[in-house]
């Protein structure tokens, strides 16, 4: 594993993961099963560059075994890496600009009739 910075933030956010995951072991062990998890992991928005968030997002990607790449859904652009196993959705994901519009000869569009 590799050294990573530390922001006082995402210290706390591990620390409440951790937690999470103690409680979930907790009711395990007295038989209460069926919960399921979702976690979104953003880059600050106000904190980094765009360029920097996105290879954040490639950095956590990579330690989870995943590959990030540009996604489109109704919110826009971003770019992410997503893996739902065994009842835990991980999302590492950060807003991107869409990609330029490409037109059936490959070149960016530039008058809105793209495939």
């Amino acid at each position: 594993m590799t050294a990573t910075t530390v922001v006082p933030g995402q210290a706390a956010v591990a620390a409440r993961l951790r937690e999470l995951a103690q409680a979930l072991d907790a009711l395990a062990a007295r038989g209460t099963s069926g919960f399921s998890v979702s976690v979104y992991v953003r880059p600050g928005l106000d904190v980094y560059l765009r360029a920097d968030q996105v290879a954040m997002v490639d950095a956590l990607a990579g330690q989870l075994g995943l590959v990030a790449a540009p996604v489109k859904s109704a919110a826009g652009w971003s770019h992410e890496a997503r893996v739902e196993t065994g009842g835990v959705r991980v999302v590492v994901t950060a807003y991107i600009d869409a990609p330029a519009q490409r037109c059936v000869c490959g070149a960016v569009c530039t008058h809105g009739s793209v495939t």
